[in-house]
């Protein structure tokens, strides 16, 4: 019986010695030997990983709702904001276990806090993600290129492209840092860098942060030092994956806002020819997500309005129109696709300076926007708007005694 018991025991401070080792290692193990067997499994299996994982992609859900969505958004927002801020609350209080962790956790803390009108918060937030993580070691969603661009849009809700060009510039010279080019010396090692579609997505990352700096210097008065940046853009040092042509479309989309800036009519209206022949090949719907940085339909219809380009802004517009939801929509169609016609509609007739028309298609959307929001079955009635935009106000094109005439149809 003394021996049971004297092996029990002893089986029991084993265990608590290899359970407290197991607790410990994944803190103890040095970051760069975290992604490999036999020590990624003793961090997947933590309990902290484990909570970080769940609090993640709690947040993660509410934030992506319905067809990636940005869910801190319309209806009943506030409501999924403090259901993400209760995912992440357990977190606030565990040491990630891992880089990565600490990033993609972190990447929704910032988001969150950018929802809540936080800008200061989030910029810092993203700030030190991306500087945690400078040359996207952990590999955590692509988090390096989130929080960089993050960390720069919320300084620009604070204080315009001026208060975003310090971060603009910090994350330039990191991504143009010769580490950065070597995918070797990323978290995944040699066996990463065999993995042709890994390396060009970095290279074009690293030209996609070009392009995105050199906007930022434009819109914040400094051409020469955007000149710089675009022609180290326009002649990438490696072979550039693009099938879209989105590149090349934002260095066209470059070369207009600096020669607008520098008063060169001539070299804008060439440069603004290129952007609109990208959009008329429909080449925008594929594109948008990359960073946002694609120019939407609207601002090319203020660009192409201040150029005084009308038949182009008319073309463009039956061209959105047809790659989303018609209007008149058909009888049958749901509630939701009547809305979102109607929706766009509003819009469309609105800046033609189709006002009875507008006054029509308007009059429809607010109908569809109150069937849903009374119809209990909807499950996406969260994701409409509080309150529906005003009307835009019609184009300078467009404007009464403008001279400009449109056809009455959408």
């Amino acid at each position: 019986m003394t021996i049971w018991r004297s092996t029990m025991k002893y089986a029991v401070h084993v265990t608590l010695v290899l359970l407290a080792v197991w607790l410990i290692a994944a803190y103890a193990i040095p970051e760069r030997y975290k992604s490999e067997s036999p020590a990624r499994w003793l961090v997947v299996t933590h309990p902290v990983s484990l909570a970080y994982g769940i609090s993640t992609g709690c947040a993660g859900d509410i934030r992506f709702e319905i067809a990636s969505d940005f869910g801190y958004r319309g209806r009943g927002a506030a409501e999924r904001r403090a259901r993400a801020g209760r995912c992440l609350f357990v977190t606030r209080f565990l040491p990630a276990t891992n880089r990565a962790q600490r990033i993609s956790n972190g990447i929704e803390r910032g988001w969150l806090f950018f929802a809540e009108g936080e800008y200061a918060r989030a910029r810092d937030q993203f700030l030190q993600l991306a500087r945690l993580d400078p040359l996207g070691n952990s590999f955590a969603f692509n988090a390096q290129d989130e929080a960089w661009v993050a960390a720069m849009q919320a300084a620009e809700r604070l204080g315009g492209a001026e208060a975003a060009l310090p971060i603009a510039e910090e994350a330039l010279a990191r991504y143009e840092s010769p580490a950065f080019h070597d995918a070797s010396f990323r978290g995944g090692g040699i066996w990463l860098a065999q993995f042709a579609d890994i390396t060009e997505q970095t290279e074009f990352s690293i030209n996609a942060m070009r392009i995105m700096v050199a906007h930022i210097m434009i819109s914040a008065g400094e051409p020469d030092r955007a000149s710089e940046v675009l022609e180290r853009a326009r002649h990438p040092e490696w072979p550039q994956r693009d099938r879209s042509g989105w590149s090349q479309m934002q260095l066209n989309l470059l070369d207009y806002r600096l020669a607008k800036q520098r008063g060169d009519a001539s070299a804008a209206n060439a440069a603004l020819d290129s952007v609109v022949a990208w959009y008329r090949d429909g080449q925008s719907a594929m594109s948008h997500p990359v960073w946002g940085q694609s120019m939407s339909w609207r601002e090319l219809w203020s660009e192409l309005d201040d150029a005084g380009r009308c038949d182009d802004i008319a073309e463009l517009i039956q061209l959105s129109r047809a790659q989303g939801e018609a209007w008149p929509a058909d009888p049958s169609a749901s509630a939701m696709h009547r809305y979102l016609g109607a929706r766009d509609g509003c819009v469309y007739a609105s800046l033609l300076g189709q006002t009875s028309l507008a006054d029509e298609i308007c009059a429809a959307r607010d109908e569809a926007w109150v069937t849903l929001l009374q119809d209990e079955s909807f499950e996406f009635r969260w994701a409409l708007p509080d309150e529906l935009s005003p009307r835009p106000e019609p184009l300078a094109c467009f404007a009464a005694g403008a001279g400009v005439q449109v056809g009455d149809e959408l």
